[in-house]
């Protein structure tokens, strides 16, 4: 208000736009509810401080129980508020390089042991279906529906690997 009684409307602007992304990036990294610290602003919080790469971010979301557990309160509120930033101030190479390097840490996690060998087919299963039924809104944000159809579709052949008749002998 000083600058635009002042003749100076352009530095006004500048002001204004300035408090605007202050306020839309504290939403982002602090969100809060009701007056509150929302339980996505301490994920939040731990991913900024230790998240470096995308297998902390995926610590940070799930603790130590990987991705077939618990997620905590929270999780899908902090993994849209990631992607929002990226989105938002990044790069848009680097927000999908980044995005899809968080997928990947997700996915490894269903499919691979922590010493990055594969698991069987059958535990390879049961994370993707526990995954699909347990924590269907961390899987849509991080693939959308056509990630989703494509870890259904790896289901439906994991299925038929490890299928046994009934009656083998």
């Amino acid at each position: 208000n000083k600058q635009l009684l002042a003749g100076n409307p352009e530095a006004a602007a500048a002001l204004v736009t300035a408090r605007d992304v202050s306020k839309t990036m504290n939403g982002l990294f602090n969100p809060m509810i009701k007056g509150h610290k929302a339980p996505a602003a301490n994920i939040i919080k731990d991913i900024l401080e230790n998240g470096d790469t995308p297998e902390r971010i995926m610590t940070s979301l799930f603790g130590g129980s990987g991705p077939t557990g618990t997620i905590k309160d929270g999780s899908v509120q902090a993994l849209k508020a990631i992607r929002g930033a990226l989105y938002k101030y990044g790069d848009k190479q680097v927000a999908n390089d980044t995005w899809s390097d968080i997928g990947i840490a997700y996915w490894q996690r269903l499919v691979q042991n922590k010493r990055g060998d594969p698991f069987t087919p059958g535990v390879m299963l049961g994370n993707i279906k526990t995954a699909l039924a347990n924590q269907k809104s961390i899987v849509d944000t991080l693939y959308g529906p056509k990630g989703m159809a494509q870890m259904r579709k790896l289901a439906n052949e994991l299925e038929r690997i490890v299928y046994k008749p009934p009656n083998a002998s």
